[in-house]
C-alpha cells in the first residue's frame, strides 16, 4: 500500500507531457516487442524449416546414390552370367549419374554443415567407396579369367558392403539431424506459441495501463481546471476586494483587465481603461503620449525606486495627481504583466505628521538634555554643598559638645539640677544634629560610588548586623528561609535591613519586642517582609514615613533624624525594587520591599 502511494506521488510529481509521453511510450513498446518477436520467431522458423529440408535432400540423395549404384553392381552380375549386353544399361547409367549425384551430395553437405562435422568425413569416405567399387565394377567387366572374375566379384561385394554400411552409417547420422531439427522446430513452435500468449498479456496490460494512466491523467486534468477556476474565482474576488488597484498589461503596455480598485483610485470606469497604454494615466495629462509609446519598464526605471516598487505620480480623470507606489512583474508562461498600483497619499501624510512629531521630540529630547546637564549640575552643586556644609558643622558641633563638657565639669558641685538637664539637653540635641549630618550627607551621596555585584548568604547578612548592632536586651530577631542566596551589592542590601531593623527598635513602645524577617522569591525578586510587634503606623502615614526628614513623634520626645526610610526607599528604588507598609491589624507593622535576585534585573 505504501508503495503504491509512493509510486503515485512520483508520478503526479511529473509533468503532463512526461507522463503522456510514458502513456503513449508503454503500448508502443509493447507493439514494436510483439512486431519484433513475430519477425524474430518467423526467421528463425524458416531456417529450422529449410535445415530439415536440407537434411531430407540428403536423404534422399544418398538413397539415390545406393539405388544407382546397387543397380549397377547388379547389372554387371548379370552380364557376368548371361554375357548379355543388355545387363550393362543400369552400370552404364550409373557410370554416368554416379559422378554428378555424389557432387550434388556433397556440395549440399559442405554447404549446410560445420567444418567440424562427422558428416564431411563420412562423406568422403563414401567417395573413397564409391571409387574403388566403380574400378572393381570395371575390372570385373573386363577381366575374361573365370578365376580372376570370381575374386574380383568378392572384392566388389566387399567393397559394396562397404559402401553400403558408410551410407547408412551417413544417412544414421543425417536422421539424428533431423529429429533434432524436428525437435527444434517443436520447440520454438512452443516458444512462439508461449510468446505470441505474452504478446496477448502484455497488450492487454499495457492497454489496461494505459487507460488507467488516462483515467489518472483524465482525473488530474479535470481536478486542476476545478482548482484554477476556484483560483480564478478566489483571485477575481481578491482582486475585486482588494484596496490596491491591479492592473493586467499586454506585451506593448496595454491595458487588458482591471479590477474596481482603479477605477474608484483614478475616476476612471473599467471600460474606459480597457486597451489604453498604461502610460496615459502616468503621465501628466497635458504632455503628449510619444509615438510610439516606450516600454513600461523602461520607462520606470527613470524612476526613484523603494525595493521592488517604484515611486511616482498618478493622474485621475479629473487631471489631479495622486502619489502612488507601483510594481510590475511577469507573469510566467504568458505574454502578460500584471501592475499593482498603490494609493501612499494617506502614507505620505502620516509621514508628515510623523517628521513633525519627530522634529517635536527631537526638540524635546534636546531640552531633556539640557534640564538633565542643569540637573546634574545642580545635583553636583547640591553634592558640593552638602559636604561643605557636613565638613563645616561637624567641627562646631563636635566644640559644642565639648564644651557643654567643659561647663558641666567646671560648674560641678556648684549648678543646680536644672542647669545639668539643660546641659544633658544641649548635647543630646548636638549628637542630634551631628546625626542629621551625617544622615543627609549619607543620602545625599548614595549611588555616587560604582558597585559590584557579589553573591550574598542572607543570613550571613543578618548576622553580620546583629554582630555590629545587636539587638537592645528584650528583643528578640528571627530570619524565616535564611538560605536564599542573591547576587547583588552586599553594603546596599546590608543598609536596608539595618534601617528596616533600627526602626522597628527605635519606635517600639515597649522595652521587650520581637520581629520576624521572612524572604521567599517571586520570579526574578526576593521580596523581604520585616515584622515587628509595635505600635503600628497609621495608614496615613504610609508614604509619609518614607519622606525625607518625616517622622511620626516630635523630635524632642524620640531622637530621631527621619532620614533612615528614606535612605532604604532610595536604595530599594534604584536597584529596581519596591517599598511599602503595610499594618497588622491594632498594633504591628510589616514592612515589604522586593530586591533583585540577579544583576541583570538591576
Amino acid at each position: 500500500m505504501l508503495r503504491t502511494l509512493s509510486w503515485l506521488n512520483r508520478w503526479s510529481r511529473l509533468s503532463l507531457t512526461y507522463r503522456g509521453a510514458i502513456i503513449v511510450t508503454i503500448p508502443s513498446l509493447c507493439l514494436f516487442a510483439t512486431v519484433g518477436t513475430w519477425f524474430w520467431t518467423r526467421s528463425q522458423g524458416l531456417k529450422v524449416a529449410d535445415r530439415i529440408e536440407q537434411v531430407q535432400l540428403h536423404l534422399d540423395q544418398s538413397n539415390e546414390l545406393l539405388i544407382t549404384l546397387l543397380n549397377a553392381e547388379t547389372g554387371v552380375r548379370g552380364f557376368l552370367i548371361q554375357r548379355d549386353p543388355v545387363f550393362l544399361e543400369p552400370y552404364y547409367v550409373a557410370k554416368q549419374a554416379v559422378p554428378q549425384a555424389l557432387q550434388n551430395l556433397a556440395t549440399s553437405v559442405e554447404a549446410n554443415t560445420d567444418p567440424s562435422s562427422d558428416r564431411r568425413s563420412q562423406l568422403d569416405i563414401i567417395r573413397s567407396q564409391v571409387v574403388i567399387t566403380q574400378r572393381l565394377i570395371d575390372a570385373v567387366q573386363t577381366e575374361t579369367d573365370v578365376q580372376a572374375q570370381g575374386q574380383l566379384l568378392q572384392d566388389s561385394r566387399q567393397a559394396m558392403d562397404t559402401l553400403r554400411q558408410e551410407i547408412s552409417a551417413f544417412q544414421r547420422n543425417e536422421y539424428e539431424v533431423l529429429n533434432l531439427r524436428k525437435t527444434e522446430q517443436k520447440n520454438l513452435r512452443t516458444l512462439i506459441q508461449a510468446l505470441q500468449r505474452l504478446a496477448v498479456v502484455a497488450g492487454v496490460l499495457s492497454t489496461a495501463g494505459a487507460i488507467y494512466l488516462f483515467g489518472l491523467l483524465g482525473r488530474e486534468l479535470k481536478q486542476r481546471e476545478s482548482q484554477l477556476q476556484t483560483r480564478n474565482s478566489v483571485l477575481k474576488t481578491l482582486s475585486s476586494d482588494i484596496v490596491d488597484g491591479i492592473v493586467v498589461l499586454d506585451a506593448a503596455g496595454f491595458v487588458e483587465t482591471v479590477n474596481p480598485a482603479i477605477s474608484s483610485m483614478l475616476g476612471y470606469s473599467p471600460t474606459e481603461l480597457l486597451e489604453c497604454p498604461i502610460m496615459q494615466i502616468l503621465v501628466e495629462p497635458t504632455t503628449p503620449l510619444p509615438r510610439p509609446v516606450p516600454p513600461l519598464r523602461l520607462w520606470l526605471e527613470q524612476l526613484p525606486r523603494l525595493g521592488r516598487t517604484w515611486q511616482t505620480q498618478a493622474y485621475r480623470k479629473d487631471g489631479s495627481s495622486i502619489p502612488i507606489e507601483l510594481s510590475l512583474s511577469e507573469i510566467p508562461g504568458e505574454n502578460q504583466s500584471i501592475a499593482i498600483i498603490r494609493d501612499v497619499s494617506e502614507q505620505i501624510s502620516l509621514m508628515q505628521q510623523l517628521q513633525m512629531h519627530l522634529d517635536a521630540l527631537e526638540r524635546l529630547n534636546q531640552a531633556l538634555i539640557r534640564s538633565n546637564s542643569s540637573l546634574e549640575r545642580r545635583n553636583q552643586e547640591l553634592a558640593d554643598f552638602a559636604y561643605a556644609t557636613a565638613h563645616d558643622l561637624r567641627t562646631p558641633v563636635r566644640g559644642i559638645v565639648t564644651l557643654s563638657e567643659w561647663i558641666e565639669e567646671e560648674l560641678s558641685g556648684y549648678t543646680s539640677e536644672q542647669l545639668l538637664n539643660y546641659l544633658h539637653l544641649l548635647r543630646k540635641r548636638t549628637h542630634r544634629l551631628n546625626a542629621l549630618i551625617d544622615g543627609l550627607w549619607e543620602y545625599t551621596n548614595l549611588g555616587q560610588t560604582p558597585v559590584t555585584p557579589e553573591a550574598v548568604q542572607l543570613d550571613a547578612i543578618i548576622e553580620e548586623i546583629q554582630q555590629a548592632h545587636p539587638a537592645p536586651e528584650g528583643f528578640e530577631v528571627e530570619l524565616h528561609h535564611p538560605l536564599i542566596t542573591l547576587t547583588t551589592c552586599k553594603v546596599h542590601l546590608k543598609k536596608v535591613l539595618e534601617e528596616l531593623l533600627d526602626n522597628a527598635v527605635r519606635h517600639h513602645d515597649k522595652p521587650t519586642g520581637r520581629i520576624d524577617i521572612f524572604a521567599h522569591s517571586v520570579e526574578n525578586m526576593v521580596e523581604f517582609m520585616i515584622q515587628d510587634d509595635g505600635p503600628g503606623i497609621p495608614s496615613a502615614y504610609h508614604t509619609r514615613v518614607f519622606r525625607l526628614f518625616e517622622t511620626l513623634e516630635p523630635r524632642d520626645v524620640t531622637e530621631n533624624t527621619g532620614i533612615g526610610l528614606a535612605i532604604a526607599k532610595k536604595l530599594v528604588e534604584r536597584v529596581g525594587g519596591r517599598i511599602w507598609i503595610q499594618t497588622n491589624g491594632e498594633r504591628g507593622t510589616t514592612i515589604h520591599f522586593s530586591w533583585p535576585q540577579q544583576p541583570d534585573s538591576w
